[in-house]
C-alpha cells in the first residue's frame, strides 16, 4: 500500500522556527524476558535526535512495564491538548492478538510474556494499538503515529490458530486527524538489526523525518524506500491510516523528490486498476473496505463512477508516462505491484483510488 496525496490547497506547514507546538512521545521496549531485542534503544536517541531538531518537546520512556507504559501514555494524552503537532514512536514487541474472533494490534510492556503462545497471556502484558491512538490523538490539530514493532524474533512462537506476528489493518474509525506508519505491512515481519545500528526503519525515520518542503507522505514515502533498500525488499512499510484533515509539513523549505522520481524510472509502463469517485469521503470509504479485505475490483464495480473501467473492475490495461493526467501518472509510478492508494488522489475528473498490477521496463 504506497500513498502520495497531492493537493490543490495550501499546505500545512508548521516549522521549528514558528510558535507552533509539537510534542512526542517515544516508547522503547527491549528488555523483554526471554526474548531481549537489540536496538529499541539506539533507536530511541536516533528517533529523539531528529523530533528534537524539529522543535518537538520530546518524553522518552525506555523498557516500560505495563504501568509505565500506560501512565505514559495517558500523560501524553493530557499534553497533546492543543498542541500543532502530537507525534508517538513505538520501537520493540507488538503482536495481532485475537480476543473472542477479533483480531487487534497490541503493543508489548517489559513485563509481558513474550516467548508465551496464548494470546490470553499476551494481551494482559500489552496496550492495545486502537486505545493508544485514542489517547494520543486526543485535541492535537495533527497527531503522527509510527509503529517499529512485529520484530522478527524467532524466539517468539506461537501457537495454532493464532494471528502470528505481524499487524493487521487498523480499522476502528477515529474522529481525530491521524497518520499512521507502520515499520511493515500487515502480517509481516520488521527486522530488528545489527546490535548498536538501529532498526532498518528507525534510521530511516531519523534521515528523512527533516526532509525540507516535504508533506509527511512524501516523507513516509521515502522512508519506505530507505527501509526497502537496506533490507534488499524483505521489509516494506506501510501507511495504517492516512485521516489527516490537512497535509503536514514538519520542515518548511523546496521539496526535493529525487528518490521517488529514480523509483519511478524504473518503469516504463504500468498495469493500473482504478475507481473514481466524486467525493473524497466516498474515496476514503472504499478505502476503509479495501483495508478490510475486500478485493479492489470487487469494489470497484461496485462504486466507481467510471462506467466503463468498472464493468471491468476498475482495468485500465499497460500504459505509459504522458498519457494520464500528471497527479495520476505520478501515483501510478509510483505505487509497488499489488498496492494500491491509502490516500485518495485527486484530478480534475474526481477523486481516484490507484492500484498498480504490473509493471514493466
Amino acid at each position: 500500500m504506497r500513498v502520495l496525496l497531492f493537493f490543490t490547497l495550501m499546505t500545512f506547514a508548521v516549522g521549528p522556527v514558528s510558535a507552533d507546538t509539537r510534542v512526542a512521545l517515544i516508547v522503547a521496549n527491549s528488555a523483554y524476558r526471554g526474548a531481549p531485542l537489540l536496538n529499541p534503544g539506539v533507536d530511541a536517541q536516533l528517533v529523539r535526535g531528529a523530533l528534537r531538531e524539529l522543535g518537538f518537546d520530546v518524553t522518552l520512556v525506555e523498557n516500560a512495564k505495563l504501568k509505565e507504559f500506560d501512565l505514559a501514555v495517558r500523560e501524553f494524552s493530557r499534553r497533546v491538548r492543543g498542541a500543532d503537532v502530537a507525534l508517538f514512536y513505538y520501537a520493540g514487541h507488538g503482536f495481532a492478538l485475537t480476543d473472542r474472533g477479533v483480531a487487534a494490534n497490541f503493543l508489548m510492556s517489559t513485563d509481558a510474556d513474550i516467548t508465551d503462545p496464548s494470546d490470553r497471556v499476551l494481551r494482559a502484558g500489552g496496550v492495545a494499538l486502537d486505545e493508544i491512538i485514542l489517547e494520543v490523538s486526543a485535541g492535537a490539530k495533527a497527531s503522527l503515529i509510527f509503529i517499529d514493532a512485529c520484530r522478527n524474533d524467532p524466539r517468539v512462537s506461537r501457537s495454532p490458530g493464532t494471528q502470528g506476528r505481524g499487524a493487521v489493518p487498523v480499522t476502528k474509525d477515529f474522529d481525530e486527524s491521524i497518520f499512521l506508519g507502520m515499520s511493515t505491512r500487515a502480517g509481516q515481519v520488521a527486522e530488528d538489526g545489527e546490535g548498536g545500528d538501529g532498526s532498518p526503519f528507525a534510521r530511516a525515520f531519523a534521515a528523512n523525518i527533516g526532509t525540507p518542503g516535504a508533506r509527511i507522505d512524501d516523507v513516509f514515502t521515502k522512508i519506505r524506500l530507505d527501509v526497502e533498500a537496506i533490507t534488499d525488499e524483505r521489509q516494506r512499510p506501510d501507511v495504517g491510516r492516512y485521516d489527516l484533515d490537512e497535509p503536514v509539513v514538519l520542515r518548511p523549505g523546496e521539496a526535493r523528490s529525487a528518490a521517488l522520481d529514480n523509483r519511478a524510472a524504473e518503469a516504463r509502463e504500468v498495469r493500473v486498476r482504478h475507481m473514481q469517485l466524486d467525493t473524497m469521503e466516498e474515496a476514503e470509504a472504499a478505502i476503509r473496505r479495501l483495508d478490510s479485505g475486500e478485493e479492489f475490483a470487487d469494489v470497484a464495480r461496485a462504486v466507481s463512477q467510471e462506467a466503463n473501467s468498472a464493468e471491468m473492475g476498475g482495468d485500465l490495461g499497460w500504459f505509459g508516462r504522458g498519457v494520464m493526467v500528471p497527479e495520476f501518472e505520478k501515483e501510478a509510478f509510483s505505487l509497488d505491484v499489488g498496492a494500491y492508494s491509502k490516500v485518495p488522489v485527486q484530478t480534475q475528473f474526481g477523486w481516484h483510488i490507484i492500484k498498480v498490477d504490473d509493471r514493466r521496463r
